[in-house]
């Protein structure tokens, strides 16, 4: 139960975080050229919306709504685009990757890193190849 607390704890400051970093590039969008709101998006809002979310994002989905409509806040504003646009094209168009993208990404890292012994020896123990087992 610890840690579900310490979770919800770390979501509920990332969704803070997250606020205030998205109203300011809201602000200032029609200040900045696209680039550098990209390079704002990728330094304040990305890091805190991929820390640990191979973790955060097998909680429950009332929990991960809000963070779902803040990544996709932060793309609209980066884009420039209306509320209601689609946001396939607009992830395409800036060259982001999705949520489940990043969080498929970082997982096949930790098995990649798992599988060539990479890992930190206290989770390294956690992970047992196949062909170990059948052999």
């Amino acid at each position: 139960m610890k840690n579900c607390h310490g979770l919800i704890i770390l979501m509920l400051f990332v969704k803070n975080v997250s606020k205030t970093v998205i109203y300011v590039i809201y602000k200032v969008k029609h200040m900045l050229e696209n680039n550098h709101l990209y390079m704002s998006y990728g330094s304040l809002i990305l890091p805190y919306l991929s820390y640990a979310c191979e973790i955060w994002r097998n909680t429950y989905k009332s929990q991960l709504h809000t963070l779902m409509l803040l990544w996709k806040k932060a793309i609209r504003n980066i884009a420039k685009s209306y509320y209601l646009d689609h946001m396939h094209p607009l992830f395409v168009q800036s060259k982001c990757l999705k949520c489940l993208d990043i969080v498929k990404l970082k997982t096949l890292i930790i098995i990649y890193k798992a599988k060539d012994n990479m890992l930190a020896i206290n989770l390294q123990f956690l992970f047992i190849i196949i062909e170990e087992i059948h052999s």
